[in-house]
């Protein structure tokens, strides 16, 4: 039954997927060609990014789609595939032109596609394909993903440092959880009643990016002693790994950047001992909701 669906919903695609290539390809090429020949104006290039950027997403939203489609891809990964694309695009925009304004107007452009989509008959069919939960839960994540990095990025005062490693960890880290999880989860746990199942090995994956991430990043943001930087940063991607645990109804991807900024942002919060207080305390408190799940197996 289930490949028959996939057999119906690859037909009522396919036909897009030329154009979604052709607008993907066309829209990258306009964008590089676009910042090298335009004038050295932000408002200029920040506009020319997004719209380029838009186009090129919305090509990328299709053929991601039909790729699920195609591959029989769980529910969960489907809906983390378009996460991943949407966070990926933005940060690659900030990162592209280094610009807050560029990063504004691309997330305020994707919520306002959002609504207007629910109107399109085409996107509600390719939004059910690829944004649907396997439990039939409804959630607002991809509507948080974007106002989420805005947000972040207003607390963090433009692309900084401490702004990359919130939109990353939001990005890479919880797509991370989200296939580990997936396809290796056998320690599964449930917060409370009615949210979806975590797993201790999707935990596991998440803390290890964000531990990468941080290493990468944060450097730059003051972590100049080496002996204290891995306590720092392991006790940082601690509480951010428990953070996201707690967080149902795609709430991390509204709380997850900024919790990440402002463990960076707070001065000597990232370097303290309390952080790693806060961080054994957390890590105790998700134990204990682990432990009380009857879905948990150790």
């Amino acid at each position: 039954m289930a490949h028959r669906l996939s057999l119906v919903a690859w037909r009522a695609l396919k036909p897009h997927a030329a154009t979604a290539a052709r607008l993907l390809g066309a829209a990258l090429i306009a964008m590089a060609g676009g910042l090298i020949l335009l004038p050295e104006s932000a408002v200029l290039r920040a506009t020319w990014v997004v719209l380029c950027g838009a186009v090129a997403l919305y090509g990328a939203h299709v053929l991601f789609a039909l790729a699920g489609i195609l591959f029989g891809l769980p529910p969960e990964l489907r809906r983390k595939l378009q996460h991943l694309l949407a966070g990926g695009a933005i940060t690659a925009i900030g990162w592209s032109i280094g610009s807050s304004l560029a990063v504004t107007m691309m997330c305020s452009a994707m919520v306002a596609w959002l609504v207007f989509s629910k109107r399109l008959k085409d996107a509600q069919t390719l939004r059910h394909l690829t944004m649907s939960r396997r439990d039939s839960r409804q959630t607002h994540g991809e509507m948080l993903l974007p106002l989420g990095l805005l947000l972040s990025l207003w607390v963090a005062g433009g692309t900084t440092p401490a702004w990359f490693f919130g939109a990353l960890t939001l990005t890479l880290a919880d797509a991370a959880a989200a296939l580990v999880g997936v396809h290796m989860g056998r320690m599964q746990y449930g917060v409370h009643r009615g949210a979806g199942q975590k797993s201790v090995e999707g935990n596991l994956a998440f803390f290890a990016v964000t531990l990468i991430l941080g290493w990468i990043i944060l450097p730059d943001a003051g972590l100049e002693a080496p002996a204290t930087a891995v306590l720092a940063l392991m006790s940082g991607a601690v509480v951010l790994t428990v953070l996201e645990s707690l967080c149902t109804h795609g709430l991390d991807n509204l709380l997850l950047p900024m919790a990440a900024v402002l463990l960076v942002q707070l001065p000597g919060l990232l370097s303290s001992q309390a952080l790693l207080g806060v961080a054994i305390a957390s890590l105790a408190l998700l134990v204990w909701i682990a432990k009380r799940s009857s879905r948990l197996t150790l």
